[in-house]
């Protein structure tokens, strides 16, 4: 499951083509088991890590992510 939900983040992130950058910044993004099965099976701070990197907003990134 996590290598699938791996695989659907890098690919909202070529279609939101930023740049052969935020792929090495996503490496050091983590996906990870939630705490609480309430808020899902896995989580990633890749928004975060991305919209600091780049100068973002996490908040419009992540609906961006989830968008693509």
């Amino acid at each position: 499951m996590k290598n699938h939900f791996d695989t659907l983040l890098r690919a909202a992130l070529q279609t939101l083509n930023l740049g052969s950058s935020a792929t090495e910044i996503y490496a050091r993004s983590k996906i990870e088991r939630t705490r609480s099965q309430e808020h899902g099976d896995l989580s990633s701070n890749v928004a975060l890590v991305l919209a600091k990197a780049l100068g973002l907003p996490a908040q419009n990134l992540a609906t961006q992510l989830v968008a693509a």
